[in-house]
Parts: C-alpha cells; sequence; structure tokens
C-alpha cells in the first residue's frame, strides 16, 4: 500500500508538472506581445515631459482614425485684413495656418498697427499679419474677463465685464476708453468652405498629443472599451507566469536533489 500511494503521488506531481511547464510556455506565447508593449510604453510614460511628448501631436490619419475627430463645438470665425480667422474647440486658425490651440471661445479679432490681435475667453493673442506669434496676455492680466474686442481711431478696444478699455503703451497696461467710433468684431458661423476643411484638418492634427496616444497604448484604451481589459489579462498572465515558473523551478529543485528518486 506504501509503494502505491507513493507511486500515486509521483504521477500527480509529474501531471502538474508537466501542465506547469505547459502553461508556463503557452501564457507566455500569448502574453508576449503584450508584455512588449508595456515594456516599450512605460519608459517613455515616465519621461513624457523631457521628450517633449505633451507638446507633439500625432499626424498620422491611420492612427488618428481610432480616435473621435469631430469637433464637438460650432466653427466661427472672423475676416480681417490678415485673413480669416476661425476657431473651433479652442482651435484657432489664420486662412491655411494654425496660430493658437487651448485658446477657449472666439471672441473676435481685429488688425491695428500692422498687429492682428485675437481675442478669445482665455487670452488676448497678437500676431503678425503672417500669423507669427508675439504675445499672448492671459485673461487674468487684463482688465477683466474678455466680452469682445474692437478698434476705433484710438486703437484696440475691449471690451470686459469691467467695461470698455484701451491701451496708449503697447498693451502693456490699459485705461477706460473714451473713444465713440468703436467698429466691433463679431464672430460668425457663416464661414466659407474653404476656411471650414482648413479648420477641421488644423483641429483632427491637433488633437491627440503622442503622450495621449502611448498613454492609450499603454493602458490599452486605444483598443477601444475591451482595451483595458486586455492588458489587465496581461497582467492576470504575469502573475500565472511567475508561479508557473515558480513550480517549475521547485521541481526541478527536487528533482537535482541528491538522492531524490525519479
Amino acid at each position: 500500500m506504501t509503494v502505491q500511494r507513493r507511486g500515486g503521488r509521483r504521477r500527480r506531481k509529474a501531471v502538474v508538472t508537466r501542465l506547469a511547464f505547459a502553461w508556463h510556455r503557452w501564457i507566455g506565447l500569448a502574453a508576449a506581445l503584450l508584455f512588449l508593449v508595456l515594456a516599450l510604453t512605460g519608459p517613455l510614460l515616465t519621461r513624457g515631459e523631457s521628450l517633449q511628448l505633451t507638446q507633439r501631436f500625432v499626424d498620422n490619419d491611420l492612427l488618428l482614425a481610432l480616435y473621435p475627430t469631430e469637433p464637438m463645438g460650432r466653427p466661427v470665425g472672423v475676416k480681417t485684413d490678415a485673413g480669416w480667422v476661425v476657431s473651433v474647440d479652442g482651435v484657432v486658425t489664420l486662412d491655411d495656418r494654425l496660430i493658437g490651440r487651448d485658446q477657449g471661445e472666439l471672441l473676435g479679432a481685429v488688425v491695428v498697427d500692422d498687429l492682428l490681435l485675437v481675442a478669445t475667453s482665455t487670452a488676448l493673442t497678437l500676431q503678425g499679419l503672417d500669423g507669427t506669434l508675439i504675445e499672448r496676455i492671459a485673461a487674468d492680466s487684463l482688465p477683466g474677463p474678455l466680452l469682445g474686442i474692437g478698434y476705433a481711431s484710438a486703437g484696440a478696444i475691449l471690451s470686459t465685464t469691467a467695461g470698455t478699455f484701451q491701451s496708449d503703451d503697447g498693451y502693456l497696461t490699459w485705461i477706460l476708453a473714451t473713444a465713440r467710433d468703436v467698429v466691433w468684431s463679431v464672430a460668425t458661423d457663416d464661414l466659407p468652405a474653404e476656411q471650414l476643411a482648413t479648420l477641421r484638418a488644423a483641429y483632427r492634427h491637433q488633437l491627440v498629443t503622442v503622450y495621449r496616444f502611448i498613454a492609450d497604448v499603454h493602458s490599452g484604451r486605444v483598443l477601444g472599451a475591451w482595451g483595458p481589459y486586455l492588458m489587465d489579462a496581461a497582467a492576470v498572465a504575469m502573475l500565472l507566469m511567475v508561479l508557473s515558473g515558480f513550480v517549475n523551478w521547485l521541481s526541478t529543485r527536487r528533482r537535482r536533489q541528491p538522492g531524490t528518486t525519479r
């Protein structure tokens, strides 16, 4: 009876060992690609700022097809002497040139003294007539939250919640405006088809940062709703790999011990 019991235990151990080796091999093969993805994307995420990945944007149309890239807001624009200033969801273009993103709602734009002044809900931006950025004045550095922008013989005029203001020192300080001949800029949603197409292209290619794409690959979100579950499965596979590897190591170690019978 003792010999039979020992033989049964050995057979069971042999079965467990074979199963552990098989699981270790097949789990490893199935999860190898996911391991590689995690290993490659993890270090990039930890160094995202130093590599400026948050400042770079995905412009490959195949990759962008993984994301909803249609604007949620209503495109609006203003015709100026420098061209059409058009905006949607914070992305602002001057004709076919991107001049800003994360700018909030477009309130208006005027050309004064060879400068293009673009007023949004977040800032007053001074551009060259070719779209070159000269300065961006944050809303909290202005006399009050912006409501609109216009021009008069005295120069650019700002409408804010605190009143109407003008500047006589290059937009460094603001004083209450006294001008009566103000022409206010008004944004319209009646835009030329060419400007709409240019705006949508700029919006599409300023939507997904490289950092966000890598993070979505790392988490599996790039594959849709089931992607994170796939990466969770990769984590479980890692645990099973460790456990089956330990069983394999333990079994091999016991077989190699002196006096151990096979």
